[in-house]
């Protein structure tokens, strides 16, 4: 996948056109696409939505103050938040939205929905993508235990080390 950074970049992106990784949208795009684009990415392979390009015609720009409003309510649909951010790129006298969306390590709902990339689409995930999800991202017992006891072996020392300054501390006022 090549990452959109530079105009190189967008012409190389147009060029193989959309797939897993790389979805095109055109003009005013409203939260509820952008957010389920999001969605999909982030319970996928992660990818970028680039906004201000049509896969037929190229590069047509966008509004940035429309793109920045829409894009901040989509991320208030989202739960948990997913890790995504928006770029900007002038290409010639246009500019081009770049959202960059990470895999998350947990399930992202758009309106209490699940989506996921399926080559250069998007789709609702069925019970069975749901569970394997949660499974990926699911700790064993064993692993739970050894946090919880790393956790407590933590606390013990931070309580060992204060009790041992209230000592140091009683012994030094005793003396003085």
């Amino acid at each position: 996948m090549v990452k959109v950074v530079t105009e190189n970049d967008i012409d190389l992106v147009i060029a193989n056109g959309e797939n897993q990784y790389v979805e095109f949208k055109r003009g005013r795009v409203v939260a509820n696409v952008i957010a389920k684009h999001i969605s999909a990415f982030a319970n996928s392979y992660g990818g970028q939505i680039i906004i201000g390009v049509d896969e037929r015609v190229g590069v047509v720009g966008v509004d940035r103050n429309w793109i920045e409003k829409e894009f901040r309510k989509a991320l208030s649909f989202l739960s948990p938040n997913p890790n995504a951010e928006i770029n900007w790129i002038q290409y010639r006298n246009a500019e081009v939205a770049i959202i960059d969306v990470s895999k998350s390590p947990q399930p992202i709902a758009c309106r209490n929905v699940l989506y996921k990339r399926k080559q250069a689409m998007i789709e609702t995930m069925d019970s069975k993508s749901i569970i394997t999800a949660f499974k990926q991202n699911q700790k064993s017992e064993s692993q739970i235990i050894a946090e919880m006891a790393q956790n407590i072996a933590h606390l013990t020392t931070g309580y060992q080390i204060c009790r041992n300054l209230m000592i140091s501390q009683t012994q030094y006022n005793q003396r003085w």
